[in-house]
């Protein structure tokens, strides 16, 4: 078998400017769609994107549980177009059409048709996980475009051999590791291409090898000197949060991911991912012909965060989106082998599908009430502007020295919808080393007799009550009224902290 850059041309230049031009016109139209559904869809923010927001409001090179790209982007967009919720989520469409022109470019060249560029990068548009991200302002999002650059990156450095693709390479992956730090898988998926790929091990001790890691590295050092300077945060967070303590084996769990893997991915090419993979396995790959090295170099970036997630999920916790950089290089592979195969005819359906879906999931968030599982989506996505509402009037009926969070996602909230608020905000702290970012920079500090507010989820947190003299229930707030199951949120006015070093 023979690498797709061996093959010859298919069409002349002017058809392939034509799958170029028919792509720009959907990834714009559907980019316009998803920035539509961003500004009419009244859907609040989310704990995380308050989170993000509140980060953007104070520009720094590290955050307590990530870097800081996802804080300049919307900082940025913030801007331009100001603080609302459609402005902060805005990045996020048009970011998700860039990867998907990335995936054209690095596809292109190497195509034995320009289609094949063009439907890798139109099933990237319309994956089930894109649909909804599109939405949102998460980390993913730009992530993913750093490793689709990189992975464009580092295949023509392997191929060409040039100072340019080492720059290139490093730069995608120093911005990767500045979005996320699983960015780092990067370097675990190059260890897999150099062990089945012989050909490829020559960077490990050149010049370009060198670049790439200097450039990265440069990139990536003032955050790293950030978590220093900080006692690493963020790997607390995660060893905390990977929870790998009593019973490490939970098949349920695993399964729990595998299964979500069809929703994130679309059920036909995970399956097809899966097979395709398998028949790639040193144990069936001896009775084919030898995979192509375009082959291998994808499934060396997709396989592995795939395998570790999965084992992660196996021994302690997973979300199922942790493993969303493995469908950079999967779409990629799946679409090739498809295409090039029996099976083509999976590549549309699975676009049609997915774009169904896709819809549908934008009508829920437009409002279509009659539509099934819109009551489940304002469940899991509104009332946040209800509490920043209610905590407003109620410290405006009394003056408070401070308004206390007993939760990360609640001080978010209420950061930004509470954000013309006077009376300052403060997280309860935590014994011991803080546990969140506003636990970090925005603790409370007992500093005079005046009453506080504290906002909790639950019913009597008699473990923080129980520290002040005195305290009462002032109020309630009760939000997602129109579901079924409202959130209720309980205001509580204490007051006599004892002082420091008094008890």
């Amino acid at each position: 078998m023979t690498t797709a850059a061996s093959e010859p041309n298919a069409t002349t230049g002017a058809s392939a400017n034509r799958w170029l031009l028919a792509l720009v016109a959907i990834a714009g139209t559907v980019t316009a769609l998803r920035l539509a559904v961003v500004g009419f869809a009244e859907i609040d923010l989310l704990p995380d994107e308050a989170l993000y927001w509140t980060w953007a409001q104070h520009p720094a090179v590290g955050y307590y549980s990530q870097p800081p790209l996802i804080a300049w982007i919307i900082g940025l967009a913030t801007t331009v177009c100001g603080d609302g919720e459609a402005c902060i989520r805005t990045p996020s469409a048009i970011i998700h059409a860039m990867t998907a022109l990335v995936l054209y470019a690095f596809v292109r060249p190497l195509a034995k048709h320009p289609a094949e560029a063009f439907f890798v990068a139109l099933t990237y548009l319309a994956l089930p996980a894109v649909w909804f991200s599109a939405t949102i302002m998460s980390t993913d999002v730009p992530l993913l475009f750093a490793w689709a650059v990189a992975l464009l990156a580092f295949y023509r450095l392997l191929e060409r051999r040039t100072t340019v693709w080492a720059v290139l390479t490093g730069i995608a992956i120093g911005v990767g590791l500045l979005t996320q730090y699983t960015m780092l898988y990067f370097a675990v998926c190059g260890a897999f291409l150099f062990l089945f790929a012989p050909r490829t091990r020559w960077l490990m001790w050149s010049r370009e090898g060198a670049i790439v890691a200097g450039v990265a590295g440069l990139l990536f050092a003032p955050n790293l000197v950030w978590n220093a300077i900080n006692a690493f945060p963020a790997l607390l967070l995660t060893a905390g949060s990977s929870n790998w303590q009593g019973n490490l084996l939970h098949l349920g769990e695993l399964g729990e991911f595998i299964s979500g893997q069809f929703g994130v991915f679309g059920p036909l090419l995970f399956a097809a991912l899966l097979a395709g993979l398998a028949s790639m396995l040193p144990t069936t790959a001896r009775r084919q012909r030898r995979p192509a090295f375009l082959y291998v170099y994808l499934a060396s970036f997709c396989a592995p965060p795939l395998l570790i997630i999965a084992a992660q999920s196996f021994l302690s916790r997973t979300n199922v989106h942790w493993a969303a950089v493995s469908y950079v290089a999967g779409t990629v592979l799946v679409v090739l082998w498809l295409v090039r195969g029996r099976a083509r005819w999976v590549v549309p359906a699975s676009i049609a599908l997915h774009t169904v879906a896709g819809l549908y999931i934008y009508a829920l968030a437009l409002g279509v009430d009659a539509l099934p599982g819109r009551q489940a989506m304002l469940k899991q996505r509104s009332g946040w502007e209800e509490l920043g509402q209610g905590v407003m009037t109620a410290a405006s009926t009394n003056r408070y020295g401070a308004i206390i969070a007993n939760e990360q996602r609640v001080m978010a909230a209420l950061l930004y919808y509470a954000r013309d608020m006077k009376t300052p905000l403060r997280r309860w702290p935590s014994e011991g080393p803080p546990r969140d970012h506003f636990q970090l920079t925005s603790a409370w500090q007992s500093t005079s007799d005046t009453p506080v507010l504290l906002v909790s989820r639950y019913e009597a947190p008699n473990h923080i009550l129980n520290l002040f003299d005195q305290s009462k229930l002032v109020g309630k707030v009760r939000t997602g009224n129109d579901i079924g199951r409202p959130r209720d949120y309980y205001l509580y006015e204490a007051e006599g902290y004892p002082e420091p070093g008094s008890q």
